[in-house]
């Protein structure tokens, strides 16, 4: 997996105004302009208000415009887990979402839930795996009881049971599986931080690549991105 930073270097101000200026764990020089791999991008987003990061709510506020799913899927593809995603693209990047000639909509939790196949039945049919007692680590999904009930809410293991989540905002929730109540706990299939595209996303010792030559990679040009 990627390692866990701990510098604590300021998150770039893209001259395109993409986001804010604030602290986060970020991984390399001063030129980065977003976090890359999951608990780092977790770790730097877990208080926007939205995904541009326009603005930033206090620990417990609520996120109405950037929800715990889609929280969990940017950081995810954020870490190499989710094909031809980075964690910055629009929302109809992730609704729908085609997998093995499935449509999923990585914005919802779960159609245990009722609604359409979430981001739950996409990491199962990826060969995630576990129950509520699995190891909650660095880029577990954690699906947990919330207001609908069972599978009603998702938070994102950030390290050896911490997690961090969106709506309400929570910043390394210790003993996450105490902290919430939790439904199933969905790990990897392999110890890999990144199980395809990988030619596009640094994993463990390797160089870091700043985040514009990774959307180069997957043919994005930097100055078309949906904020600028």
């Amino acid at each position: 997996m990627h390692p866990q930073y701990t510098t604590s270097t300021p998150c770039y101000i893209s001259p395109l105004n993409l986001f804010t200026s604030q602290a986060g764990l970020c991984p390399g020089a001063s030129d980065v302009q977003c976090c890359q791999g999951v608990q780092p991008f977790a770790d730097r987003y877990w208080n926007c208000a939205d995904v541009a990061c326009t603005q930033t709510v206090a620990s417990g506020s609520s996120q109405p415009n950037y929800e715990c799913a889609e929280f969990v899927a940017r950081a995810l593809a954020a870490g190499g887990w989710i094909s031809g995603l980075s964690g910055l693209e629009a929302q109809s990047s992730y609704d729908p979402y085609e997998y093995n000639g499935q449509s999923y909509d990585l914005l919802w939790v779960s159609n245990i839930q009722g609604g359409p196949l979430g981001l739950r039945e996409f990491l199962l049919a990826k060969g995630w795996s576990g129950d509520a007692s699995s190891s909650i680590v660095a880029g577990s999904a954690v699906m947990v009881s919330g207001s609908g009930g069972s599978y009603g809410h998702v938070a994102l293991g950030v390290g050896d049971n911490v997690c961090d989540a969106h709506n309400n905002a929570r910043y390394h929730a210790t003993s996450c599986n105490t902290f919430y109540i939790v439904d199933q706990v969905l790990n990897p299939p392999s110890a890999n931080e990144c199980s395809e595209n990988c030619v596009e996303y640094p994993v463990s010792n390797e160089t870091y690549v700043p985040h514009y030559k990774r959307l180069a990679a997957l043919g994005v040009n930097e100055t078309q991105s949906p904020w600028g």
